[in-house]
């Protein structure tokens, strides 16, 4: 029994041969599935989670726009 539970619109099926994400990527407002595994996590979005405690202030406001602004350059691609 999976705990996560399935509703319209989640689909929270686990499985381990592949990725299975909840939400649908909602492409008409700029989301993405970005396939990169980063070495090193954005030292903006680490300043972010360390000196915001009010979740919707920071996802709003502090978290970084550009995925790929400041990005490591140690970075693996995962294979589809």
């Amino acid at each position: 029994m999976d705990a996560r539970g399935n509703k319209p619109g989640v689909q929270a099926e686990f499985s381990v041969k592949e990725e299975r994400l909840a939400f649908t990527i909602n492409k008409a407002i700029g989301e993405a599935d970005d396939r990169t595994v980063y070495s090193r996590p954005r030292e903006d979005t680490i300043q972010a989670l360390e000196n915001y405690r009010d979740v919707q202030q920071m996802y709003l406001k502090h978290l970084p726009d550009d995925p790929n602004l400041g990005v490591e350059k140690h970075q693996t691609r995962i294979q589809a």
